[in-house]
């Protein structure tokens, strides 16, 4: 994790120092010492004079050898660490999410193309296929928001049971939690939610990966240079060429007599009318999502 983890560790303990002095449980000039001696390292590390394996407690005590133990009142390495932890997942995970989201919405440019595309042994409308991406997507996608809710707590909880008057929920709103855990034990020592990660990412992965292969993206490198917007209408052009058999069933309804002779024109006609259907719960469904954000 490197210096962005240290980063994170900084700011666990600058809040918990600003807390300490709110309750009052450390005076105002001892927080001004320890809240600057934080910050001077955190220039450093950000002007690159700091190594990736500093030691955060051992550079405070060279700092502050008289002062750095009163910024650990309440808590401990441990708790710190896993606080950290947990700042740097949820800030990753939800770029993740975020560009998942953004990939589901780049997919909706999908839902008027008339063209096909070989899928799982058979022709199929080729908007019809992507929108079956676009939903999987959209699973991982609440399967992120999912963790992302889980792990959303401080690392600590009011029955820790310290004889200090802190306000654990002034040091969650400093962090941007949104909320304190039920068990300190169980949080402190908890972390499925980082390799239960792993699983989902591994299947957003998976899925894309199938995608590029079957729409052939990337077997011209030098013509799909350029930033993703680029890259996206390069792949809309080079999905294939247009269909003669798309045209000639387009007007063709589900229930249309000239279907039941042909099993595989039925399940044509039935994707091409399937895509729509996906693509208005698919819009449905991200117009939820901003409007919660």
């Amino acid at each position: 994790m490197g210096k962005s983890y240290i980063k994170e560790k900084i700011n666990v303990m600058l809040s918990h120092t600003i807390m300490l002095g709110k309750v009052n449980v450390i005076t105002k000039e001892e927080v001004s010492h320890i809240v600057g001696a934080l910050q001077k390292i955190l220039f450093e590390i950000n002007r690159g004079t700091a190594g990736e394996d500093i030691d955060l407690s051992c550079e405070l005590e060279k700092r502050l050898p008289k002062l750095y133990k009163k910024a650990y009142t309440a808590t401990g390495e441990s708790e710190i660490a896993s606080t950290a932890k947990r700042l740097f997942f949820l800030r990753g995970l939800k770029k993740t999410a975020d560009e998942v989201l953004a990939q589901i919405e780049r997919l909706c440019s999908f839902s008027d193309v008339e063209e096909t595309v070989f899928f799982e042994g058979q022709d199929y409308p080729a908007n019809y296929v992507v929108s079956a991406f676009a939903l999987g997507l959209i699973r991982d996608y609440v399967r992120l928001l999912g963790l992302y809710s889980r792990a959303d707590c401080l690392s600590v909880c009011d029955k820790k049971g310290t004889a200090y008057p802190v306000d654990l929920n002034e040091e969650c709103a400093l962090l941007g939690f949104t909320r304190l855990p039920l068990n300190n034990l169980d949080c402190a020592e908890d972390d499925d939610y980082a390799a239960e990660s792993v699983l989902v990412l591994e299947s957003i992965a998976l899925r894309l990966n199938k995608f590029a292969f079957l729409f052939n993206i990337g077997e011209d490198k030098t013509e799909c240079s350029g930033d993703d917007g680029e890259k996206f209408e390069f792949l809309k052009e080079l999905v294939l060429k247009k269909s003669e058999e798309f045209k000639q069933v387009k007007s063709l309804a589900v229930s249309d007599k000239k279907l039941s002779y042909d099993p595989k024109l039925f399940l044509f006609v039935l994707g091409a009318a399937g895509a729509k259907q996906s693509f208005d719960e698919i819009r449905q469904f991200i117009k939820k999502i901003k409007e919660k954000v």
